[in-house]
């Protein structure tokens, strides 16, 4: 698959970006769904929607004395096992939970804590009941998920591109279209995708240097944190995030973000080796 996908890098990049989108190729697995019922599914399974499986001791995640929405977990035991994915532990489940109102978007420090990421270990796992007062906006569908292995290329605006070659001309930008078109034909992936690893299918602007500013105290919901003294300091670390799930907009989920959009799950590379998943920033982006 990857030299098909260079082929198409050649023959469809913008001349000037193309050593730039070759170097930056990221492997990454697409998540299928199909909805079904609780029951068909085996705790600790990898699923979207339903209700979390967890041990006794963790508590559902709230926010402002509301409980968060269940999004989905990753079983790390049900992954493929394919080389990339070695910088994961090999056992344990990611819990990710989010807002069920929607509140937040991630451009504001203060929105911290309304999402989480919980890494647990697969032992002593009960499906939990929604809790008491749970909103009806969160309650989604349980599906169970399909692996599928794929290969991404950066967004004209990551900081691989944008930080290294400069604005992309307007000929730049309608290439690397036409390129994204007929990667996305060769792959076959659909329009609606829910994605693991590897580089996002961003709706609006780069998340990565939105996630290293915003998580150090910079607002971002007028672009005023893009002009403060701090931020050239901080986007050296830009580099230092990476996607870790993608969820769209899921009819099977009867998930909606935004108007079609998806929300983004990022963590700092160190952060994932050590397995800090609490550290994580999360984005809704819609187009």
């Amino acid at each position: 698959m990857k030299e098909s996908i260079n082929e198409l890098i050649l023959q469809y990049g913008p001349p000037r970006l193309i050593p730039a989108i070759q170097d930056n190729v990221r492997e990454s697995l697409i998540l299928k769904t199909r909805q079904v019922s609780e029951e068909q599914l085996p705790l600790g399974r990898t699923k979207i929607g339903g209700r979390p499986d967890l041990p006794n001791h963790i508590h559902w995640p709230t926010w402002q004395d509301k409980p968060l929405a269940f999004i989905a977990q990753i079983n790390l035991a049900d992954l493929p096992k394919y080389e990339f994915l070695n910088t994961l532990p090999s056992e344990g489940i990611l819990s990710f939970f989010y807002s069920a109102e929607q509140e937040t978007w991630g451009y504001n420090p203060k929105d911290k804590g309304s999402w989480r990421v919980i890494y647990l270990e697969d032992k002593g796992l009960q499906r939990q009941n929604r809790p008491s007062n749970f909103p009806n906006e969160g309650k989604y569908e349980n599906c169970t998920v399909e692996f599928h292995h794929s290969v991404t290329i950066p967004n004209l605006e990551s900081p691989y591109i944008d930080l290294e070659y400069g604005k992309s001309k307007r000929e730049e930008i309608d290439q690397y279209i036409n390129l994204k078109d007929h990667l996305q034909e060769f792959l076959g992936e659909g329009n609606r995708i829910n994605r693991f690893l590897g580089h996002p299918e961003q709706q609006q602007n780069d998340m990565q240097i939105e996630c290293q500013l915003v998580s150090h105290g910079l607002y971002l919901g007028d672009g005023s944190g893009h002009d403060d003294p701090k931020a050239k300091e901080l986007s050296a670390g830009v580099k230092d995030w990476e996607l870790l799930l993608q969820i769209d907009s899921d009819d099977n989920a009867n998930m909606m973000w935004g108007d079609v959009g998806c929300i983004y799950y990022w963590v700092k590379h160190e952060d994932l080796l050590s397995r800090n998943f609490e550290s994580a920033w999360m984005i809704l982006q819609c187009g």
